[in-house]
């Protein structure tokens, strides 16, 4: 199930929540799945056990680095096309902003530059310069963001060719077969483990509401039809299990 939750990058070591879309800290999973996807304790508390087992993963949340470049795109996460990325520096400066007005602020902060550099009427010549220099001030760029707040929620720059193309999203019946996969093994499972009665299609409670209702047919684009058959497999039964 964990895999179907979350997905690994192992070139940075780091995990991605496929329905959020960002990355989520090992030591964070379990307070995660509760307060974003509202997982009860022991489900949350399993899963998240599952995860710090998995390999190439970097376990200390401190220990994570995060680069501020990368040369194409990573999984899951949104690729946004109109960063704008400081060339104030030689070497140029590698902070990415998402509006002008971040920028300027990181202009005047960190390189004591600002495109006016004093009030009152401006010559049609400083004015001229003043928009050249800013144009050598940035350039725009495409960039993604792993962790949405902390150490490491920095814009990474993407470097892939200009114009290349997203990938194509599959169709919208077969993502929700993927849907409905996850939502009936995730049934089976439960059913097997708490030895419960089967949940009727109007009272289905636990993790299927927030499957259904925040539609994850769009977060399974690129999964293979083969790796949706064992979804739907029913479990090993338990020792004594009838």
């Amino acid at each position: 199930m964990e895999n179907e939750l979350f997905q690994k990058i192992p070139s940075l070591q780091v995990i991605i929540c496929r329905q959020c879309k960002h990355g989520v800290r090992p030591a964070e999973v379990e307070r995660h799945l509760k307060r974003k996807h509202q997982f009860k304790h022991q489900s949350a508390h399993q899963l998240a056990q599952a995860v710090q087992q998995w390999e190439d993963i970097e376990q200390d949340s401190a220990a994570i680095q995060i680069p501020p470049v990368v040369d194409n795109p990573l999984p899951i996460l949104p690729c946004e096309p109109s960063g704008l990325l400081c060339q104030r520096q030689d070497p140029p400066c590698h902070y990415v902003a998402s509006s002008m007005d971040t920028m300027r602020k990181h202009w005047r902060q960190v390189h004591q530059w600002s495109q006016q550099t004093r009030r009152g009427r401006v010559g049609q010549r400083e004015r001229t310069q003043g928009a050249a220099e800013l144009r050598r001030s940035f350039t725009t760029v495409a960039w993604q963001q792993i962790f949405p707040s902390g150490p490491g929620s920095h814009y990474i720059h993407i470097r892939f060719p200009e114009g290349h193309p997203p990938p194509p999203l599959p169709p919208a019946d077969q993502a929700q077969r993927a849907v409905d996969a996850i939502i009936t093994a995730w049934d089976q499972a439960r059913t097997a483990q708490e030895q419960q009665a089967v949940i009727q299609a109007d009272r289905i409670t636990d993790a299927n509401p927030w499957l259904r209702r925040t539609g994850w047919a769009r977060y399974l684009e690129g999964v293979h039809p083969q790796d949706l058959l064992r979804l739907v497999e029913a479990p090993p039964r338990s020792p004594g299990s009838h």
